[in-house]
C-alpha cells in the first residue's frame, strides 16, 4: 500500500509538472503517453491489491470455516467419545489412545499416508485419531494451496509495484528534462524578445528620420515642380517670340534693300521717300516691340529664377 501511495504521489507530481509545461512545451504528446502508462500501472496495482485482499479474506473465511468444522468435529467426537465411554470400557480405552495420539502433536500426514487414510475411510476402518489427522490434512492442503496462490499474487503485486516505481522514476527524469528544456527555451525566447525590442527601437528612430527626409524631399519636389512649370511657360513665350524676331529680321533686310535702292535711285522721287519713311517707321516699331519683348522676357526670367532660388 505504501508503494501504491508513493506511486500515486509521483503521478500527482507528473500531473502537476504536465500542467505547468503545457503552457508552452513541445513534449505534450510524450507527457500524455507517459501519464496513460502510469494510470494503467496504477489500475493494475489496484486490481492486484483488490484481488489480494479478496484472496486474504477468502483464506480467512476458509480458515474460519475449517476451524468451525474442526470444532464441530471435535464436539461431535467428544459427544461420540462420551457415548462410547458410556457404552464400553474398550471404547474408553480407544478414545484415550486417540486423545493421547492427538495431544502428542503428531498431526502431520504425508500425501502417501493421506492416500492410505482415504482408502481406509472409504472402507470404514478408519480410527478416530486417523480420521482427525485426515481431516486436518485435507484442510491444510486447501490452506496451503490458498497460501501459494496468495504468495504468487503478492509476488505479482510487488513486481507491478516495482515496475510502477521504475516508471515513475523515469517520468520524473523526463519531467526534469522537459522542465530544463522549457527553461532554456524561455531564456532563448527572452533574449530574442530583447533583441527584437532593441531592433524595433532602432527601426523606429530610422523611420522617424526617413519620414523627416521624405517631408524635405516633398517640399523640394513642390519647388522643383513650380520652377519646371515656369520654365515651360518661358519656353512657350520664346516660341511665340521667335516668329516676331524673324519678322524684325525680314523688315531690317527690307530696310537695307530700301536704303540701297534709295542710295542708288535718289531721284526716284517722292514715292521712294515716302516708302522709305514708312519702312523706317515699321522697322522702328518692330525694334521697339522686340526690345519690349526682350525686356519682358528678361524680367520674367529674373522673376522665375529669383523665385526658384
Amino acid at each position: 500500500m505504501a508503494a501504491a501511495a508513493a506511486a500515486e504521489e509521483s503521478v500527482d507530481d507528473v500531473h502537476g509538472g504536465a500542467g505547468h509545461d503545457s503552457a508552452g512545451s513541445g513534449g505534450a504528446p510524450l507527457q500524455a503517453e507517459l501519464e496513460q502508462k502510469v494510470l494503467a500501472l496504477l489500475q493494475e496495482r489496484r486490481t492486484l491489491e483488490a484481488s489480494h485482499a479478496r484472496d486474504l479474506a477468502a483464506r480467512d473465511a476458509e480458515v474460519a470455516r475449517l476451524q468451525l468444522c474442526l470444532d464441530s468435529e471435535v464436539s461431535a467426537l467428544r459427544r461420540r467419545q462420551e457415548e462410547v465411554e458410556a457404552r464400553a470400557p474398550l471404547v474408553a480405552v480407544q478414545l484415550a489412545e486417540a486423545r493421547a495420539a492427538l495431544l502428542s502433536g503428531d498431526l502431520d500426514v504425508s500425501d502417501e499416508a493421506a492416500g492410505r487414510l482415504r482408502v481406509a475411510a472409504q472402507e470404514g476402518r478408519l480410527g478416530l485419531a486417523d480420521a482427525v489427522r485426515f481431516a486436518l490434512h485435507q484442510g491444510m492442503q486447501d490452506a496451503r494451496r490458498d497460501n501459494e496462490r496468495l504468495r504468487l499474487t503478492g509476488s505479482a503485486a510487488r513486481e507491478a509495484a516495482a515496475r510502477l516505481e521504475a516508471e515513475c522514476a523515469r517520468l520524473r527524469r523526463d519531467n526534469a528534462r522537459l522542465a530544463a528544456a522549457e527553461a532554456e527555451r524561455q531564456s532563448d525566447a527572452g533574449a530574442a524578445v530583447s533583441a527584437l525590442e532593441v531592433r524595433c527601437q532602432r527601426l523606429s528612430v530610422e523611420l522617424d528620420e526617413a519620414a523627416a527626409a521624405v517631408e524635405v524631399l516633398r517640399a523640394k519636389g513642390r519647388a522643383y515642380d513650380e520652377v519646371e512649370a515656369r520654365a515651360e511657360r518661358l519656353e512657350a513665350e520664346l516660341e511665340r517670340l521667335r516668329p516676331l524676331e524673324a519678322s524684325a529680321a525680314a523688315l531690317a533686310a527690307r530696310l537695307r534693300e530700301a536704303e540701297a535702292a534709295a542710295r542708288s535711285a535718289a531721284a526716284a522721287g517722292v514715292a521712294a521717300v515716302t516708302e522709305r519713311g514708312y519702312l523706317s517707321r515699321e522697322l522702328q516699331a518692330a525694334n521697339d516691340r522686340v526690345l519690349r519683348l526682350e525686356a519682358d522676357l528678361v524680367a520674367r526670367d529674373e522673376k522665375v529664377w529669383g523665385g526658384g532660388a
